[in-house]
């Protein structure tokens, strides 16, 4: 399910996660133990101006959706025989 990113880092996607069924949840906490972090969306909320109401509300829908994928540290998909 995981791949490695540029940084090496290993990814998630959440949608692999999601195909796994009653599982999911476990599936989760396991990677946020082992040192694994939702990824930060690179859409940022809009700036306060003119339609401050309107742009106040689509910030709170952008925090509101689950992370799309999880970056793991590499290490925390090595084998530990012993």
């Amino acid at each position: 399910m995981a791949r490695p990113d540029g940084d090496g880092a290993v990814v998630i996607e959440r949608a692999a996660i999601m195909a796994e069924g009653r599982q999911a949840d476990e599936i989760e906490s396991w990677i946020l133990s082992h040192g694994g972090e939702p990824e930060v969306p690179l859409i940022s909320p809009p700036r306060l101006g003119l339609y401050a109401e309107r742009n106040e509300a689509a910030g709170r829908g952008l925090a509101s959706r689950p992370p799309r994928r999880y970056v793991l540290p590499a290490s925390a998909l090595e084998r530990t025989d012993g």
